[in-house]
């Protein structure tokens, strides 16, 4: 009873430690990076600062001070009754002095966490896959630049189109994807370990050495948590508007991006090429570490049951021996 209720603790200490590290490090890839606009002296502000939901409804955003549970600068919706949508501008009533959201690397809500940019806005070269209208032939820029960090509704508005793709954050998705596919693969292995460790651990005294090497991998794995998560920052133009892991979305965007590259591709477009090339580098390297840390997880467990069964033989072959020894040896009659 023991040693179910000190294993089964262990794994349950390590999962909470990883749920811990991974939420803090989703709310820091999910918190969106927005540049801001004033009014002028006319109380009119640019129509680029509207936010539609559903392509329907406006919304525009304020920055705000969170108080008491809600730290952190966060985006608060203005009342509609205080600003009303011209042709060419947004007229705003008390809007002086107040800092509206203008551009946002991912879509903001009301009272969510941002991230507002400051300093000089630098440019790198991109290529942007574009969709002039919902469902029209794609075109694919070459060698753009293009301000960063990449904000999808700063580049249509720039150039009054229905989507921007930045191709620079497509293959970066999928290379950090490449880096995360480490933490499912220590998870493979870790539950190996654990596994062989609950047969181990019947035995403590005799495994003692064994089973401390084992928790200090563990220990190790969840050390080693902080560092890979660091390094891996996620395109928040690709990301879903709530949850990360809407696999619905990616489904979705990924689809679009996939088709017209291929349909590039076939043209012989060196760019759609070689991001197609990438990606699926990227992927594959990433099915391998799964691969690699299961087969790593399967065969600490298979390893540790073959040297136990080997032992128990071992053990039997020497209790016989000594059997035999006993055996008392009868006189002639």
């Amino acid at each position: 009873m023991k040693r179910i209720s000190f294993c089964t603790f262990a794994l349950i200490f390590w999962l909470i430690g990883f749920s811990t590290l991974f939420s803090i490090r989703v709310e820091q890839w999910m918190t969106p990076v927005v540049t801001t606009n004033g009014t002028n002296q006319l109380d009119e502000l640019s129509l680029s600062c509207l936010h539609w939901e559903d392509e329907m409804i406006p919304h525009l955003f304020t920055l705000q001070e969170g108080t008491d549970w809600s730290l952190g600068t966060r985006a608060r919706e203005y009342p509609a009754s205080q600003y009303t949508i011209l042709p060419e501008t947004i007229s705003v009533l008390g809007g002086y002095g107040v800092s509206f959201i203008q551009y946002s690397t991912k879509e903001v809500e009301d009272g969510g966490l941002v991230e507002k940019r400051f300093g000089k806005t630098e440019t790198l070269p991109d290529d942007l896959l574009i969709f002039e209208e919902e469902n029209s032939d794609p075109v694919l820029l070459e060698n753009e630049e293009v301000e960063q960090p990449f904000m999808e509704n700063r580049e249509t508005n720039k150039r009054e189109v229905k989507r921007v793709f930045s191709m620079n954050e497509v293959t970066d998705f999928f290379g950090a994807l490449l880096t995360l596919s480490v933490i499912p693969a220590e998870f493979f292995f870790l539950l190996g370990l654990w596994a062989a460790s609950f047969r181990l651990a019947k035995a403590p005294g005799k495994n003692r050495i064994i089973l401390g090497v084992n928790i200090l991998l563990a220990l190790l794995m969840l050390g080693s948590l902080p560092l890979i998560l660091h390094a891996v920052t996620l395109p928040q133009s690709l990301l879903p508007h709530e949850v990360i892991v809407e696999i619905g979305h990616y489904t979705g965007e990924f689809s679009g991006i996939f088709g017209a590259l291929e349909r590039f591709a076939a043209e012989e477009n060196q760019v759609a090429g070689r991001v197609l090339s990438q990606v699926h580098i990227s992927i594959g390297i990433s099915l391998g570490i799964l691969a690699a840390g299961a087969a790593a997880g399967v065969g600490i467990f298979f390893s540790e049951t073959a040297r136990k069964s080997r032992k128990s033989e071992k053990t039997g072959k020497t209790a016989g021996k000594s059997k035999q020894k006993h055996i008392p040896r009868h006189g002639r009659a």
